[in-house]
């Protein structure tokens, strides 16, 4: 802007780790109910995790709550309940569960 003075670089710097810092802050807060819908806790190393990792993060657990919602579908198919605590399997378990079920 006209009139206003350059930053100096160091608190550009500043600013630019704090914007980071922000991105990674959303990012986790929004992993967060991602895993307690799964019945997980957040990982203990999650807040150190880079966007490349935290984004890995969220497909896997948009995959396996997509997983999760199969194998529910498929039980209330056959009129089952399904098995306490399912949400917490890992995603191969929950796909070969899913797998029996179809046969």
């Amino acid at each position: 802007k006209p009139g206003v003075p350059a930053a100096p670089s160091g608190l550009r710097a500043r600013r630019s780790l704090l914007l980071r810092l922000q991105q990674r802050l959303e990012a986790v807060v929004k992993l967060k109910p991602k895993y307690g819908a799964l019945e997980l806790a957040l990982p203990a190393g999650l807040w150190s995790k880079d966007e490349e990792e935290l984004a890995a993060a969220e497909r896997a657990l948009e995959e396996r709550t997509a997983a999760c919602g199969v194998l529910l579908d498929l039980h209330e198919r056959l009129g089952q309940s399904p098995p306490l605590g399912f949400r917490a399997w890992p995603l191969a378990d929950l796909e070969a569960r899913a797998a029996e079920l179809r046969e």
